[in-house]
């Protein structure tokens, strides 16, 4: 998910980060030689950052090492990028979660949503469990078409409303498996990943006979712009 969202590298574990709030304000017609207008002034806030660290290692021995007719070493390291994937979205989906919530019925609830809450400026997608999106991969419109359009150039392959659709279990961006849920809005404006450090090590093991894998990842997720 951290394509999704605004990702700043940093180099500290703690610190402010400033933010512009999206204004809306336009630049004015001046004629030739005149002299330039001032812009309407910026809004601008910090947020704060903390770093945390996520860590953990999986032993391997020696004789699995060297009796596997496959690259155990390079499966395992695999798994411990999977693990760190999980744990970076389950972070920002928390923050996801974090937004105003609003209940909506039916179709028109939905289409007030992207009417009307949030303004044109946002690039707005819809982040939505796996559950919600089944409930709209069935719907169709007055016209009897289907609401969800196909389209290739997006991970999902679909769209609502002409905004990408982005799907997550049930228990990821909501609690629990049947959860109606998800984010509607602008994810790169509202949240910052921030990014201080990750790796992945191997080391020998001289106790177990054999090697430990490990990966290491430090990161804060903040909520950002809530309009």
């Amino acid at each position: 998910m951290k394509p999704l969202v605004n990702v700043r590298q940093v180099n500290s574990g703690s610190g402010k980060y400033p933010v512009i709030k999206k204004s809306g304000s336009k630049m004015v017609s001046v004629a030739e030689l005149e002299q330039n207008p001032e812009l309407a002034k910026p809004n601008v806030s910090e947020v704060s950052y903390n770093i945390e660290t996520y860590r953990g290692y999986i032993p391997v021995s020696q004789e699995v090492i060297d009796d596997a007719n496959y690259d155990i070493t390079g499966l395992i390291t695999d798994e411990i990028a999977d693990q760190e994937l999980n744990t970076t979205n389950a972070a920002i989906a928390e923050t996801l979660k974090s937004a105003p919530a609003k209940s909506v019925t039916g179709l028109d609830g939905l289409k007030e949503v992207f009417n009307k809450d949030i303004k044109k400026m946002y690039n707005a997608k819809a982040i939505i469990s796996a559950s919600f999106y089944n409930e709209l991969d069935t719907m169709k419109d007055s016209n009897g078409r289907y609401l969800l359009q196909d389209d290739i150039t997006v991970a999902s392959g679909k769209r609502i409303f002409g905004k990408e659709v982005v799907v997550l279990d049930d228990d990821m961006i909501g609690e629990a498996d049947g959860d109606l849920v998800g984010f509607v809005g602008d994810p790169k404006a509202f949240c910052t990943f921030f990014d201080r450090k990750r790796t992945s090590v191997k080391w020998v093991d001289n106790d177990i006979y054999g090697q430990l894998l490990a990966g290491f990842v430090r990161f804060d997720v903040v909520a950002t712009d809530q309009e």
